[in-house]
Parts: structure tokens; sequence; C-alpha cells
């Protein structure tokens, strides 16, 4: 359906009920919610009335149809379906007929009478004219327009191809001599002789350096495209960031494998460290454990030795 923009409109739809989801629900308190142009639904500001059999309307406000696009409608109500629909608002009255031929003719001047006169009637011109190979173009074009180039090319057509590729007024044109004549501003004529001009210009006042580093010839490009410096004098602005360098220590110590399979290098230190530093129980009863260093929060090494006193088995907490 469409809705004019910013105008008011009766919306009608029909709930079913939730039992059947197809007898007609009446006695609803129905919720309409809706969306303008894909923005987030919102409920209308229009009134919704019940009119009879399931059938109900909201009243739409010219706030609820103020916005072109799609108007999106989700409407609900407790013992019924969801019913969801759109319609489109646009800019012009869809209400209003398709206006006549006349109020054409008086709105754009166009006098669309003569859509209905017969095909062969507005095809023929006023003056017939036949124009084919062996006929020069008719009238005088204004000079330096197309029609003026098609017309001297049709003159030429019928000439020998060797006269044909000498103008009328032969002229040498090579790198010593300026482009003739005086063509207007903002022409190709004018941009071609403004490069001729230029081409006589030396090439370093053509091709001014903005500067060239001093140490740019110690640059060397290889053929896979890396670049090798000579010596970096200018180191300005290498430093780190705090936060770079906090990023670059936990990518080493949380990488991957990087002592044993299974073990990073931050597990490894931490398992070290309780061995080495942290409490120990157990000793002398075939499990010892070792707890983590400092905190004291977690068993990090569990033990089991032999009676020879051989470690048998281990369990370990790297977290």
């Amino acid at each position: 359906m469409l809705l004019k923009q910013s105008t008011t409109a009766n919306r009608l739809f029909f709930m079913v009920s939730s039992t059947d989801h197809l007898s007609a629900k009446t006695g609803l308190t129905v919720t309409v919610n809706i969306s303008k142009d894909g923005a987030a639904f919102a409920a209308a500001a229009g009134t919704v009335s019940e009119i009879a059999n399931g059938w109900y309307k909201v009243a739409l406000t010219t706030a609820d149809t103020g916005t072109l696009g799609e108007l999106a409608f989700h409407c609900t109500a407790t013992g019924a379906d969801d019913t969801d629909f759109a319609d489109q608002v646009v800019a012009f009255d869809p209400t209003i007929a398709w206006p006549d031929a006349a109020h054409y003719t008086n709105a754009r001047g166009d006098n669309l009478a003569n859509l209905d006169a017969t095909v062969s009637s507005r095809s023929a011109p006023a003056t017939a004219q036949t124009i084919d190979q062996t006929t020069a173009l008719p009238g005088s074009p204004t000079a330096g327009t197309i029609g003026e180039a098609l017309k001297f090319a049709d003159t030429r057509l019928d000439a020998a191809v060797s006269t044909r590729s000498a103008p009328a007024t032969a002229q040498t044109i090579d790198q010593t001599t300026a482009l003739p004549g005086s063509p207007g501003a903002g022409t190709v004529g004018e941009a071609l002789k403004r490069a001729d001009t230029n081409l006589d210009a030396t090439v370093s006042s053509r091709l001014a350096a903005s500067g060239v580093p001093t140490n740019f010839s110690a640059l060397a490009i290889t053929v896979g495209g890396a670049v090798t410096a000579g010596t970096v004098s200018d180191k300005t602005g290498y430093a780190l960031t705090a936060g770079e360098e906090t990023a670059i220590a936990n990518a080493l110590l949380d990488l991957a494998n990087a002592i044993e399979t299974g073990l990073t290098v931050r597990g490894s230190l931490r398992l070290a460290l309780a061995v080495l530093a942290g409490k120990v129980s157990g000793g002398g009863t075939g499990t010892e454990v070792f707890r983590n260093a400092v905190a004291d929060t977690k068993a990090r090494v569990t033990a089991t030795d032999d009676a020879s006193g051989n470690r048998t088995a281990i369990t370990t907490d790297v977290t």
C-alpha cells in the first residue's frame, strides 16, 4: 500500500486466533509497533480500534507517516497470532488520478495530442530530403561545430585518397613549430597548445624534485621488493609504547610449545619457581607437593616417588 508522506490514514489489518491460527479474533487490545525506513520498532502514535469480524485499524498520524521509505507494522495482542505487513511512504499523493493530455499541454507546453498521430505522419519531416553516399550534407553549419566537421568530411569523401589526405592548406608541424591558432580557453585545443609550448622547456625545470635524502644512494631495492638501507641515523620516534612492550612480552611468554610440547615460557617459569622457591609438603611420604611461590594459593607440582626416591609420576598446574 502507498501512503503519502506526512498525512493521516486509517490502516486496516486482520487478527487471527492463536488457538487455531485461522479464525478471526475479536475483542482484542492490540499493540501496533512501526519501523520507519528500517529504523527500530516503536509504538505507533495513532489510536488502535476494533472494526468487526477480526478487523482492526490504526489511525496513522502525520508523525507515523513522516519518513519516506518502507513503513513496517508489527501488531500483537494476547490470544492472537502476530500480524506483520509493510507499506511504502511516498512523496506524491497516490490517490490523485493521472492528469490528462490537456493538463500536460498547459503545464509543460507539450502538445501530447500529437501522440495520436500516425507513425508515418510523425516520422515524415516538413521537407523530405534523401541523403546518401553521393549527396552532400545540406545547410551551412556554424564554423567550429561538429556539423561543420561532418560537412567537410562528407565533401572530402569523394576525393581521391591522395588528395583527401592533404589538408586544404598544408602546414608542417614538428618539434620546433608551435601549434597554430588561438584555441578557446578550456578547450582540448588549448590543452594541446599549452603542452606543445612546454615541451621545449628543460627537463630540470619541468620535473622539479621536492628534495632527495642525502643517503638516498645507499638504498638498494632487491628483485623481490625488499629495501636495504645504509646507515639509519635518525632514530627519533622508534621507541615502543608501554602497551607495545607489554604485548611483545606476553606474546613471547605465552608462545605455544615454546619450551616443550604443551609448555609455554610462562608455564615453565611457574613450575621451576614453585620447585625452587615454593613451599613443599609430603617430604618422605612418597608424594611431594610444591606450591606456587610468593602467593602460595595452589599446588604447582605434585610428584610421586618410589621407595628408592625415583620420581614415577608428576602432576602440574601452570594456570
